[in-house]
């Protein structure tokens, strides 16, 4: 592999990190003059007007015809469970200020993990479980001052 290719990964997971840690100031600013739906439709809008053009170019549109009832069904699930993810995340922007949502939004993987073990009963090994607790300290460390005005 290519020795640019490995630097090119790194840049891009620092552009990364720095776009979600703008992404709760840039959102609290729009607050100020776009409600929560209109934001929310923007970027789902500029998402799939992005990707459509993606798949065009590379002429790798699906067919519609080709899902089964139960993938269309799935899709219309996670649509609206994304939809509801991007409302919520900005209510809660809208009431709480952008530190206490940049906290909130690092329990996301943590939440996601519980949530396949309690909705999908997948089981964890020690490993996991040691993990789990290794990222639930680390982020109680990290946010240990902001742990007051979170839970206040």
């Amino acid at each position: 592999m290519d020795k640019g290719q490995h630097w090119r990964g790194f840049w891009l997971s620092i552009l990364t990190a720095v776009m979600w840690g703008a992404l709760p100031v840039a959102l609290e600013l729009l607050l100020d003059v776009l409600d929560v739906i209109t934001i929310t439709w923007v970027r789902f809008a500029f998402s799939a007007v992005f990707v459509w053009l993606m798949l065009f170019r590379r002429k790798a549109l699906p067919q519609l015809t080709s899902f089964s009832n139960r993938i269309r069904w799935f899709i219309m699930v996670a649509i609206a469970a994304l939809v509801g993810n991007f409302l919520l995340y900005l209510k809660g922007l809208d009431l709480l200020n952008p530190e206490s949502a940049g906290v909130l939004i690092q329990l996301a993987p943590f939440l996601l993990m519980l949530g396949s073990v309690v909705v999908y009963g997948e089981r964890l090994g020690a490993m996991e479980w040691g993990g789990a607790a290794i990222l639930f300290a680390g982020l109680l460390l990290f946010f240990n001052e902001k742990l007051g005005l979170l839970l206040g």
